[in-house]
């Protein structure tokens, strides 16, 4: 079977029971619907950041869009929370998915998360052009920040987040992340 591309996976009907992703042309179910509690957590750090970013009119933040990570064969994968830069906002047009990684990508684990998986797709997200990649446990109540390059870090509930250079001046105490 060959390959297929982002343009045709993006017409394929979409599937209620699990989220899908294409890896290297190849469809692969990647998880369960999230849950209560990671749909919670995916609301509050989306409106942390889409505050922030339209504030100060920084670019965009979007909840699982797909983006086309690579290209021949393609790979589409749908971070949980992403942001791109106004300078990158693509262009509207008839491709479902922009190209490129989001300059940050937001995970959230949920039980259907093998660690194995969230550690190659933080590598797609650096390695494809992400500068900034949270991952966010809601278990451990832990974020645990990524950048190209560099060890992760582990930030708990009493320590800052921030953007970096990403998003200059963001600063947010990760335990807020996680209160209802």
């Amino acid at each position: 079977m060959r390959p297929l591309t982002a343009e045709e996976f993006a017409a394929l009907p979409e599937n209620d029971f699990c989220r899908d992703e294409l890896i290297r042309g190849a469809i692969c179910l990647r998880e369960p619907p999230p849950g209560f509690r990671h749909g919670g957590v995916e609301v509050r750090m989306s409106h942390i950041l889409h505050a922030f970013v339209t504030i100060h009119r920084l670019g965009a933040v979007r909840t699982n869009v797909g983006f086309v990570f690579e290209r021949n064969p393609d790979t589409v994968c749908a971070p949980d929370v992403s942001f791109m830069e106004a300078s990158r906002l693509p262009v509207p047009s008839a491709r479902p998915y922009p190209d490129g990684a989001p300059d940050l990508a937001v995970e959230i684990l949920s039980p259907g998360h093998r660690m194995k998986d969230m550690a190659a797709h933080v590598a797609l997200y650096l390695r494809t052009g992400s500068r900034l990649v949270w991952v966010v446990d809601p278990d451990h109540r832990t974020i645990t920040v990524h950048r190209q390059t560099g060890e992760p870090i582990v930030l708990g509930v009493d320590d800052e987040l921030s953007g970096e250079d990403v998003l200059p001046g963001f600063q947010y105490r990760v335990g807020y992340v996680f209160e209802d």
